[in-house]
């Protein structure tokens, strides 16, 4: 994964939870920092906009597809590479 990547969008979540960014790991589970689904449809598009991307997920079943932080840097790492 790109160190850049994933801190910027670390970065992005911290600001969501209000957390600090160092106390987000890329295993930390979506559900321990009261993230949900509405918070990740938020996160995602927060994503999308910062890097002109679209995540294609489900709003309905993005929070059973994306687990954890690092699910949600995959998935944006292979758009923004031009992997899909």
């Amino acid at each position: 994964m790109s160190e850049s990547l994933s801190n910027d969008i670390i970065g992005l979540i911290a600001e969501h939870t209000e957390l600090e960014a160092a106390d987000i790991k890329l295993d930390t589970e979506l559900d321990s920092l009261g993230i949900h689904s509405l918070e990740l449809v938020e996160i995602i598009m927060d994503i999308e906009e910062k890097y002109d991307v679209e995540i294609e997920l489900d709003a309905a079943t993005a929070s059973d597809s994306i687990k954890t932080i690092g699910d949600i840097i995959s998935e944006a790492e292979k758009l923004v590479k031009g992997e899909t």
